[in-house]
Protein backbone atom coordinates (compact mmCIF):
# COMPACT_ATOMS: atom_id res chain seq x y z
CA UNK A 1 0.00 0.00 0.00
CA UNK A 2 1.80 3.36 -0.94
CA UNK A 3 1.84 5.87 1.66
CA UNK A 4 -0.21 8.87 2.20
CA UNK A 5 0.83 11.98 1.32
CA UNK A 6 0.02 13.25 4.84
CA UNK A 7 2.69 10.89 6.06
CA UNK A 8 5.81 11.50 3.17
CA UNK A 9 5.54 15.13 4.60
CA UNK A 10 6.08 14.23 8.12
CA UNK A 11 8.61 12.00 7.28
CA UNK A 12 10.16 15.38 5.19
CA UNK A 13 9.57 17.35 7.71
CA UNK A 14 10.99 15.57 10.37
CA UNK A 15 14.17 15.43 8.41
CA UNK A 16 14.13 18.82 7.39
CA UNK A 17 13.96 20.49 10.92
CA UNK A 18 10.89 22.26 10.11
CA UNK A 19 8.57 20.93 13.13
CA UNK A 20 8.32 17.85 15.27
CA UNK A 21 5.69 15.34 13.52
CA UNK A 22 5.49 12.32 15.73
CA UNK A 23 8.19 10.63 14.22
CA UNK A 24 11.87 10.25 15.08
CA UNK A 25 14.92 10.71 12.66
CA UNK A 26 15.38 7.56 11.85
CA UNK A 27 12.22 6.60 11.50
CA UNK A 28 11.60 8.71 9.14
CA UNK A 29 14.88 8.18 7.22
CA UNK A 30 13.88 4.01 7.28
CA UNK A 31 10.35 5.45 5.77
CA UNK A 32 12.15 7.69 2.73
CA UNK A 33 14.42 4.46 2.27
CA UNK A 34 11.75 1.85 1.76
CA UNK A 35 9.80 4.35 -0.50
CA UNK A 36 12.29 5.39 -2.67
CA UNK A 37 13.91 1.12 -2.77
CA UNK A 38 10.30 0.80 -3.82
CA UNK A 39 9.98 3.61 -6.31
CA UNK A 40 13.76 1.97 -7.89
CA UNK A 41 11.93 -1.61 -8.19
CA UNK A 42 10.09 -1.05 -11.99
CA UNK A 43 13.45 0.92 -12.89
CA UNK A 44 15.52 -1.95 -12.22
CA UNK A 45 13.77 -4.34 -15.07
CA UNK A 46 14.24 -1.66 -17.79
CA UNK A 47 17.58 -0.98 -17.28
CA UNK A 48 18.48 -4.62 -16.70
CA UNK A 49 16.85 -5.20 -20.84
CA UNK A 50 18.97 -1.96 -21.61
CA UNK A 51 22.82 -2.90 -19.98
CA UNK A 52 22.89 -6.62 -20.54
CA UNK A 53 21.43 -5.78 -24.38
CA UNK A 54 24.83 -5.67 -25.46
CA UNK A 55 25.68 -9.19 -23.95
CA UNK A 56 23.24 -11.09 -24.58
CA UNK A 57 23.87 -10.01 -28.85
CA UNK A 58 27.14 -10.74 -28.76
CA UNK A 59 26.86 -14.68 -26.89
CA UNK A 60 23.72 -16.26 -28.79
CA UNK A 61 24.21 -19.54 -25.72
CA UNK A 62 22.91 -16.46 -22.99
CA UNK A 63 19.75 -15.84 -25.70
CA UNK A 64 18.69 -19.07 -25.56
CA UNK A 65 19.67 -19.58 -21.87
CA UNK A 66 17.76 -16.28 -20.68
CA UNK A 67 15.08 -16.28 -23.29
CA UNK A 68 15.76 -13.97 -26.24
CA UNK A 69 12.03 -12.33 -25.75
CA UNK A 70 13.80 -10.55 -23.21
CA UNK A 71 16.09 -8.67 -24.97
CA UNK A 72 13.51 -7.97 -27.48
CA UNK A 73 12.06 -4.21 -28.28
CA UNK A 74 8.54 -5.56 -27.32
CA UNK A 75 9.58 -7.44 -24.48
CA UNK A 76 7.08 -10.64 -26.08
CA UNK A 77 8.26 -13.45 -28.27
CA UNK A 78 7.27 -16.92 -28.72
CA UNK A 79 9.88 -19.68 -27.31
CA UNK A 80 12.45 -21.17 -30.20
CA UNK A 81 10.76 -24.85 -29.32
CA UNK A 82 8.02 -23.55 -32.00
CA UNK A 83 4.99 -23.85 -29.11
CA UNK A 84 2.60 -21.71 -30.02
CA UNK A 85 1.13 -22.39 -26.79
CA UNK A 86 4.18 -20.85 -24.19
CA UNK A 87 5.13 -17.24 -24.78
CA UNK A 88 7.16 -15.25 -22.78
CA UNK A 89 7.09 -12.07 -21.80
CA UNK A 90 9.74 -9.44 -20.71
CA UNK A 91 9.44 -9.86 -16.91
CA UNK A 92 9.75 -13.60 -16.65
CA UNK A 93 13.04 -13.81 -16.22
CA UNK A 94 14.80 -13.50 -12.80
CA UNK A 95 17.45 -11.73 -14.34
CA UNK A 96 17.22 -8.02 -12.33
CA UNK A 97 19.34 -5.61 -10.64
CA UNK A 98 19.01 -5.62 -7.13
CA UNK A 99 17.34 -3.30 -5.41
CA UNK A 100 17.68 -2.27 -1.95
CA UNK A 101 18.96 0.00 0.89
CA UNK A 102 22.20 0.06 -0.52
CA UNK A 103 21.64 0.37 -3.82
CA UNK A 104 18.70 1.82 -5.14
CA UNK A 105 20.60 5.51 -5.49
CA UNK A 106 22.77 3.78 -8.03
CA UNK A 107 19.66 2.61 -9.74
CA UNK A 108 18.15 5.90 -9.92
CA UNK A 109 21.26 7.63 -10.92
CA UNK A 110 21.16 5.27 -14.07
CA UNK A 111 17.53 5.64 -14.79
CA UNK A 112 18.10 9.02 -14.83
CA UNK A 113 21.30 8.70 -17.16
CA UNK A 114 19.73 6.68 -19.81
CA UNK A 115 16.51 8.82 -20.00
CA UNK A 116 18.70 11.82 -20.54
CA UNK A 117 20.77 10.21 -23.27
CA UNK A 118 18.01 8.73 -25.01
CA UNK A 119 16.33 12.66 -24.93
CA UNK A 120 19.67 13.43 -26.59
CA UNK A 121 18.74 10.79 -28.96
CA UNK A 122 21.60 8.07 -27.91
CA UNK A 123 20.06 4.21 -28.93
CA UNK A 124 19.53 1.55 -26.32
CA UNK A 125 22.55 0.36 -27.66
CA UNK A 126 24.46 3.56 -27.55
CA UNK A 127 23.29 3.81 -23.86
CA UNK A 128 24.25 0.48 -22.98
Amino acid sequence: EPPSLDSLQSALDTLRGVRNCGMTRNEAIDFVTKLSVSLCQPLSVGLTRIMFASLIALNPSLQKEFNAAFWTEEGNSKNNDGDEEETENAFTTNVLLPVNEFTWKEIARIAFLVDALGELGYSRQETA
